[in-house]
This record gives structure tokens, sequence and C-alpha cells, in this order.
């Protein structure tokens, strides 16, 4: 594969990643499975975390990919890619992120009000908390879930 086409499908899988952070689309990503592991083993471009940062908060985004403020701004200014690991999570609190929007009707502030509080089906756990790990992400999917069936939403 040569250096424009592994481009053009890293530029495809941000800008999908950018669209599930938006809410626009959390049913699936429109790129090949082994396209899209083949571009989280090669790493996302550390730059991508600042369009994410419009639409996630960047706590979120750091909490989860276990690095400090200072680490990020470093890998973006020196457009540095993220390790594998790191752009997996990365991934996966996007399109957590997309589904928690869903569930909220797109309502961002509703959201983030959410995040903050402290949820009685999660023993008082602030759900913000959660986001971290992808074990507390997946409590969280699987929490909207069963609210949907219960007509919570």
């Amino acid at each position: 594969m040569n250096t424009a086409s592994t481009e053009q499908n890293t530029s495809s899988l941000s800008k999908c990643m950018v669209e599930l952070a938006q809410g626009r689309s959390c049913a699936s990503i429109a790129i090949p499975v082994p396209k899209v592991q083949q571009e989280l083993r090669k790493g996302i471009n550390a730059c991508e975390i600042d369009s994410l940062q419009h639409f996630i908060p960047i706590p979120l985004i750091i909490g989860a990919l276990g690095l400090t403020e200072r680490t990020v701004k470093l890998k973006v200014a020196n457009q540095l890619k993220l390790n594998a690991s790191q752009s997996d999570t990365l991934l996966h609190l996007v399109r957590t992120w997309c589904k928690l929007l869903s569930f909220f009707d797109g309502h961002c502030d509703l959201l983030l009000m959410w995040l903050d509080s402290e949820a009685r089906a999660l023993e008082q756990t602030q759900p913000r908390l959660l986001m971290q790990t992808a074990y507390g992400r997946n409590v969280l999917l699987k929490l909207i879930d069963e609210m949907r069936v219960c007509g919570i939403a």
C-alpha cells in the first residue's frame, strides 16, 4: 500500500470519527474492517484530537487515553501518532460518545449534565468517570440500551 493510499484511509477514518463525535451517524463505519484495523495499528494522528475536542470535552479524551493535556499538546504540535492501543481507545470513546449523544437526542448540554450527575443505576457513580475505561464505557452503553427498552429515553 502506498503512502497516498494510507493517508487517504487515515483521513477517511479520521473524518468518520469526527462525524461520529458530532452525532451524525452511530450505526457503522463505512470503511472496510481490515482497513480500519490496519489504520488503528498504524496509529491515528494526534492532530485528530484537535478536531474531536470541539465535540467531546478534552478531559474525557485525555482521561480515556491515559495522557496528560501537556502530552497531548506535544503530540499534536509534533504531529505524532497515537499508539495502536490509544487509537483503538479513541475510536471506542468516539463511538460511545455518539451513542450517548443519540440517546440524548443530540442535546450535548443534557449529556454533559448527565455525565456529571450521580446515577442511581450506577451506584451513585458519575458516568463521566466510567468514560475513562473500556469496561466503564461498555457499562454506560448497556445502561442506555436498558433505559431505551424501559422507555426512559
